[in-house]
Formats: structure tokens, C-alpha cells, sequence
């Protein structure tokens, strides 16, 4: 069994395990038919826990090939490993609303404001080649949970938020008010998105030593009201009504 996002007791003593189908649009609930099934759980998909059954048996088996039949040919490295969105504290997606392959600049450029970031993709970019495979997020790529997680437009499928709903604080810029993705986010921007990176950069370059930006929620602008804090000076990150652009405002 695939994929699996969920395991649930039916109550009669069976599990049901749901699984994701049709490229992450529909899950599936599956009953094994026998008591034993074998699954395949998508990495970090659950948080670790303690367990204290018994231990199971590790068996380590050698697979005898004949000789002549298999040959070592080179080992090719990547460049850059995915384990870097696992150990980013924020991560900065970009969606097929970029445009453009090459808006791709503009999202590095952004990531690159926040300290421990890094950019990953939804799955059309990759299929389209915009990304190499190693920066999809999503079912069939990889599943984080950063503190934060800013959204690019993306329009926001089941496929991909599984891949990312663990994450702490969900950020996501739109042009579609209407976009899926804005229901399981935290601060939501209708905006096109290179225009908001353009004035959000515009409002860092007026601040020469605005070199650390983080984002942050503080008691002293409003509590609950989202901004970016970039050297001491709060960016409020402000948001209209429905079809209404967001903007970004310049705190004292």
C-alpha cells in the first residue's frame, strides 16, 4: 500500500488506512482483506514517539547475483541534497502562479532575506522542469514541517498540502483570492506575488541595516496582526478584503 497519510481504527478490530490517488486530488480508504498488509509511510509525516513494545528483529540479507551480469559503471552526486528543506527553518515555495521559470530569481532572492531558508517547489513546476525533483514538497515529494512556510502561488491541491500542513506558521500569497491553499494558512496575501517580493524588498532597501528579517508576531504592533520584523523595524504585512491587493506598510 502507497503513500499512506492515515491509519484509524473501524472499530471491529481492523485498520483502515487512507491513501492519496488520482495524483493527490481524492484519498482512499483501504481494509486490508488478510490480517498482515505492508505499508509505506511517507517520511515525516508523523512526529517521533517513544515506544516501549518489544524490539523487532533486524535481519540483514545478501542478494546473490552472477557474475558478469551487473557492472559499476560511476556514482554521480548531486549538487545539493534535499535534506536541506528538512533542515530549514524557513522554506519558500514556489507554485505555478510565479509565471515563469525564470521568476524563479525573484523567489531565491526572497528566501534568501530569511536566515536558515530554502526554496522548494509544487509538483507542476517539476513536472514542467522549472525545479529539479529534489525541491518538490508534496505526496510524491518531500513532506516538511518548517516554523515557517511562505507559499508562492500555489494554488494549493491536497497532494501538496500534505506535504506541508506540519508546518508552524503557513504564509500565502495568491492573486486568487479563492485559492485552496488559503485554508490552511495562517496569514493569507491576495497579491500578485512578484509585485508583494518587489515592495517588500523596496521596504528592506530603505533600511540600510535591515540584515536579519524574521517572521514575527508582536504584542506591541497588535497582538495577532502579522508583520515582518527586518532590523528593529516592524512590516506590516496588510491584507483587504476579498479581490482587495495586499500591501506592505512601513511601521515606526
Amino acid at each position: 500500500m502507497e503513500r499512506l497519510l492515515a491509519v484509524s481504527d473501524d472499530g471491529q478490530g481492523s485498520f483502515v488506512f487512507s491513501r492519496s490517488i488520482c495524483g493527490g486530488q481524492f484519498n482512499a480508504l483501504v481494509r486490508p482483506d488478510t490480517d498482515q498488509a505492508v505499508i509505506m509511510v511517507q517520511p515525516g509525516l508523523m512526529p517521533p514517539q517513544n515506544f516501549s513494545g518489544p524490539s523487532g528483529e533486524i535481519r540483514r540479507e545478501t542478494l546473490a547475483v552472477a557474475a558478469g551480469k551487473i557492472r559499476m559503471i560511476g556514482v554521480e552526486k548531486t549538487r545539493e541534497s534535499s535534506s536541506k528543506l528538512g533542515q530549514a527553518s524557513v522554506i519558500v515555495a514556489a507554485g505555478r502562479g510565479i509565471g515563469a521559470p525564470e521568476n524563479l530569481e525573484s523567489i531565491r532572492r526572497f528566501a534568501a532575506l530569511f536566515p536558515n531558508s530554502a526554496v522548494a517547489g509544487s509538483r507542476p513546476l517539476i513536472d514542467m522542469g522549472w525545479l529539479e525533483y529534489r525541491y518538490q514538497v508534496g505526496i510524491t515529494g518531500a513532506t516538511v514541517a518548517p516554523p515557517v512556510y511562505i507559499a508562492c502561488g500555489i494554488s494549493g491541491s491536497t497532494q501538496h498540502i500534505a506535504g506541508m500542513n506540519g508546518s508552524g506558521y503557513v504564509v500565502s500569497i495568491n492573486s486568487d483570492p479563492c485559492a485552496a491553499i488559503f485554508n490552511v494558512s495562517d496569514l493569507c496575501i491576495v497579491d500578485d506575488i512578484l509585485g508583494f517580493i518587489d515592495a517588500f524588498e523596496r521596504q528592506l532597501d530603505a533600511r540600510p541595516d535591515a540584515l536579519a528579517v524574521a517572521l514575527h508576531l508582536d504584542e506591541e504592533v497588535g497582538i495577532g496582526q502579522p508583520h515582518l520584523v527586518a532590523g528593529g523595524r516592524a512590516v506590516h504585512v496588510g491584507i483587504g478584503g476579498a479581490g482587495d491587493a495586499g500591501h506592505v506598510t512601513a511601521l515606526p
